[in-house]
């Protein structure tokens, strides 16, 4: 504990604090008449300080917090969080949410206060985050308040994978009629990130998607369809529907991008995304070359139509779509072949070079080594440099194939041809270089209630080691990476392919998984056949980062 509480005057606080919303939420004015007996101000600001010992010291005790911080906590609710100490009530709202019933309960209440600042950094405390409490009960009554942000902050911190779940879906349900269109607008983009748990809300979100007068909660619902993933065939109908004739431009590329990320389940989608291909908005463009990508990765998908309509869009006068077409046909593979062929002689050097490394993660073929080895003569040095990462991807195998189709051509050529040897040769060096693992993680550690963002800290149960550098990470931490691939029928993780990247010492690699934003990385030890060491993750905002144990068993690399 930090302190206790003693005086009357401080018992009075803390229970106007945790029991009389109108007292707390009359203004900040009273906010430094309250003394902090538990020092929990100066811990705040010892939180952030470029001394790490004191930093550690005041975070650890900042956890160790009871009941008799919330008075100078909730004081702390009213620093505005743009000044140079808007940390402090960030902070503050964070130690709130882990004090359990009494903490949520004054953030809950907290959401009411007249105050700007206490109510942004309340709302930003009711994130679900790493919080196991659920504040549900105490935001039900303030759904009926007046005032439409104080409904709307509270319908979007209702916890849905909660304990009171059928309360929360109730109470969302009531916001999404709300009469304000600014309310039932974020609602419905709260809903977007509670992933399968909103799944229940799919019936509204159809509707509101298909007919709120407001663009703004169209184009929410839309987005928010596509994020939950709700795959069912009316779902799909409505978003087609808003694709062909919504009258707003932003709701109908929301809708393409929504159909994308329902990827096979939205083949039937393929026609009307074609179609939007041709749009006079080049937003709609894009959005509709990335949801064919998506869609026409899945098998079951009309891929040759599919790759046929992008290879239209490498040439969009959009430098962007053009970009995005490119990385579709990328994402469809194999099938897509034929189309990054003739890509290699785009002028575009965006759409050469993705064409390049498309071909380069496929088995090889006469016609993609005889394509990417004409690369090797290229005027610029990045295609060239692509040309041989590519070819050299392949293995020694590629070789005699090789020399037979730049035969004839020329010293530049030939030079070419020794620097895919080269890569090679260094690239064989290496340890795990198309080697396929077993990985296992052990617990998290601390263990942590995030339930669907587990997803971002797990990675594929089986990868190989890519011998194809990294064109994301290629020179990450100074030294070249290569891509990291879910093998012998495991699932694609949410990151897309991760990186490998071998140390200072042959006998350990670091591996990173990331959206771009959150993901896991790891460090391993390599012997003959095992992979081991710690794996940890890391978010980009504030939550508990955690470390697990990995063992990774060497398997055979299924074609």
């Amino acid at each position: 504990m930090i302190g206790l509480m003693t005086r009357p005057a401080l018992l009075l606080a803390l229970f106007a604090a945790l029991s009389q919303t109108a007292a707390w939420g009359q203004d900040c004015s009273r906010a430094a008449q309250i003394r902090d007996t538990s020092r929990v101000t100066g811990f705040l600001r010892q939180a952030f300080s470029h001394d790490s010992a004191a930093s550690v010291h005041a975070q650890d005790a900042l956890r160790r917090s009871d009941s008799s911080a919330i008075p100078a906590l909730l004081a702390s609710l009213c620093v505005d969080p743009g000044s140079e100490d808007g940390e402090l009530g960030v902070q503050a709202g964070y130690v709130l949410a882990h004090l359990g019933k009494p903490g949520i309960r004054a953030l809950a209440q907290a959401l009411a206060n007249d105050d700007s600042s206490a109510w942004q950094n309340a709302r930003r405390g009711l994130e679900p985050f790493d919080s196991t409490e659920d504040p549900t009960p105490y935001l039900m009554p303030l759904l009926g308040d007046p005032r439409p942000r104080v409904r709307e902050a509270a319908a979007s911190a209702l916890r849905l994978g909660g304990p009171n779940r059928v309360q929360a879906i109730a109470g969302v349900r009531r916001v999404l009629a709300d009469s304000d269109s600014t309310v039932r607008g974020r609602v419905v983009s709260s809903l977007a990130m509670e992933g399968k748990e909103a799944l229940a809300l799919t019936p509204e979100l159809q509707r509101a998607a298909r007919a709120d007068p407001s663009p703004r909660v169209r184009g929410n619902a839309a987005q928010a369809l596509g994020s939950i993933g709700a795959s069912d065939s009316t779902t799909i109908t409505v978003l087609m529907a808003a694709l062909r004739a919504d009258p707003d431009s932003e709701v109908q590329g929301t809708a393409a991008r929504s159909l994308g990320w329902l990827g096979g389940a939205a083949r039937a989608a393929g026609p009307d995304l074609i179609a939007a291909l041709s749009s006079k908005t080049f937003w709609i463009r894009q959005d509709a070359a990335q949801a064919l990508g998506r869609i026409g990765s899945d098998a079951s998908a009309n891929q040759l139509a599919i790759s046929r309509a992008l290879a239209v869009s490498l040439s969009d006068p959009d430098s962007t779509t053009r970009a995005v077409a490119a990385s579709a046909l990328r994402e469809i593979g194999v099938a897509a072949q034929p189309q990054n062929l003739k890509a290699l002689h785009s002028p575009d050097s965006f759409v050469r070079i993705t064409a390049i490394q498309a071909l380069g993660e496929q088995p090889p073929t006469p016609a993609s080594i005889a394509g990417l080895s004409a690369l090797l003569s290229a005027k610029d040095s990045i295609t060239r440099a692509e040309a041989v990462a590519a070819l050299g991807g392949f293995g020694p195998g590629v070789l005699p194939q090789l020399r037979r189709a730049i035969a004839g051509k020329g010293k530049s050529a030939s030079d070419g041809v020794a620097r895919v040897v080269a890569y090679i040769a260094r690239v064989d060096s290496l340890p795990l270089a198309s080697a396929c693992y077993g990985l296992q993680l052990g617990k998290w550690d601390p263990v942590l209630n995030i339930g669907d963002d587990s997803e971002f800290s797990t990675p594929p149960a089986v990868v190989s080691f890519s011998r194809v550098k990294s064109e994301g990470f290629g020179s990450y931490g100074g030294k070249v990476s290569y891509r990291v691939l879910p093998t012998n029928g495991a699932r694609m993780s949410v990151h897309g392919p991760g990186f490998w990247t071998p140390q200072t010492r042959t006998d350990s690699v670091s591996i990173v998984w990331t959206t771009g934003f959150s993901g896991l990385t790891m460090s391993l030890g390599v012997t003959t056949d095992t992979l081991s060491g710690t794996a940890r993750t890391f978010w980009d905002f504030p939550r508990t980062r955690q470390t697990a144990k990995v063992l990774g068993v060497r398997v055979a690399c299924h074609k």
